[in-house]
């Protein structure tokens, strides 16, 4: 009995759908954030489909924004999409999604009484073969219904809830890919099914491992090994990234300069960094949201990938060559009227950008690369 024998003998004695050569895996898909430097420094070009996502960092550093301009923009180039929020927070109303872009009639917004319905409306909308996108948010909210009767809250309750959680999502994505094997091959059409992109949005705790610079979120750090990618977000507290604007007369801070490390990714080489900004207040000198044209020019120019002599403004263009504008407001206006460049610029800020990280898969990859 040679080898392929043995193999096929093997796969009848298996579930259907488990068994397969790794070259017969197909690539994973994305759903774009649409804010190019996040996708080029997650390194397959958007959020990971059929694998989970958090997305952590301190409160009000934007990271439900980042997740909603995804929807947003993911909705506008598909007219059929449709996403989901688990919401915990009960923060989600039409107002604060249509600004975003988001056509509310096809977002569907889940909102459990607990940790453990939680768990169960998440694994029922990804099983509902619906949704792009599933944002939790966020895993810190939720609370055991053991607490809720009893008053009483358990210590690590909701961790182990959330642990349970994540090996729960894990194991329906590997059912679907099954799912998707057996209609592969038995000939079937494998476009009617959909794979999410779920993302778990997370706090940063404050407790005594602060103080030394490490960071703690709810969940602890075993979810983390069930992660596709973590994405560390923060804002710039140095007076320079200040977006300012006119409200009501008064000028005040509107934005924010924001920061985002990918710290952890099993598709690609961890440790990449992007940098965004982000209006959260309408005024007449900034539109609301995240403008990733705007993100664009000011990371060049802030990284040193564009640099600037006396009023003129050089860059780097996808051709080799390096194109000129006078003026920072020119430089913006040109990111806004050529995609292209955006793309490119993002692509080269991303790469410049990359961190030292002490991820042993990035070391790997770079001792490969050498």
């Amino acid at each position: 009995m040679n080898k392929e024998q043995i193999l096929k003998k093997l796969s009848k004695k298996l579930p259907a759908g488990s068994f397969f050569k790794l070259s017969e895996q197909t690539e994973c898909g994305v759903v774009p954030s649409g804010i190019s430097t996040i996708d080029y420094a997650l390194g397959i070009g958007g959020l990971p489909r059929g694998w989970m996502t958090m997305v952590y960092g301190p409160s009000s550093s934007g990271k439900s924004a980042m997740v909603l301009q995804a929807i947003g923009n993911y909705q506008k180039a598909h007219e059929d999409s449709l996403a989901a929020v688990i919401d915990l927070e009960k923060s989600m109303t039409p107002e604060w999604a249509e600004k975003f872009g988001i056509d509310t009639e096809r977002l569907v917004v889940i909102r459990p009484t607990s940790t453990e319905e939680m768990i169960t409306m998440t694994m029922q909308a990804i099983e509902a073969n619906a949704f792009d996108i599933i944002m939790v948010d966020s895993l810190g909210a939720g609370l055991l219904q053991s607490e809720i009767e009893n008053d009483k809250t358990r210590m690590a309750g909701s961790a182990g809830a959330i642990t349970r959680m994540v090996k729960a999502i894990n194991s329906s994505f590997i059912s679907l890919e099954r799912e998707i094997k057996i209609a592969k091959d038995s000939g079937s059409d494998t476009e009617d099914f959909i794979v999410p992109a779920v993302v778990l949005i997370n706090q940063v705790r404050v407790n005594l491992n602060s103080m030394y610079g490490e960071d703690t979120y709810s969940g602890g750090k075993a979810l983390t090994h069930m992660m596709g990618a973590i994405i560390h977000l923060r804002t710039s507290k140095a007076s320079g990234d200040k977006i300012m604007g006119t409200v009501d007369g008064t000028q005040m801070r509107v934005g924010w300069m924001c920061t985002a490390t990918v710290e952890k990714n099993k598709l690609a080489v961890p440790g990449k960094s992007a940098g965004y900004v982000f209006v959260f207040k309408e005024c007449p000198e900034h539109p609301f949201g995240i403008d990733n044209a705007r993100s664009v020019a000011d990371l060049a120019l802030a990284t040193g990938v564009a640099r600037v002599e006396g009023m003129s403004i050089f860059y780097p263009q996808p051709d080799g060559t390096e194109g000129k504008v006078v003026g920072r407001n020119k430089f913006q206006q040109l990111m806004h009227d050529d995609k292209e460049l955006v793309e490119f610029l993002a692509e080269t800020i991303s790469n410049g950008l990359t961190d030292n990280a002490e991820d042993e898969d990035l070391e790997v990859v770079k001792e490969i690369n050498s």
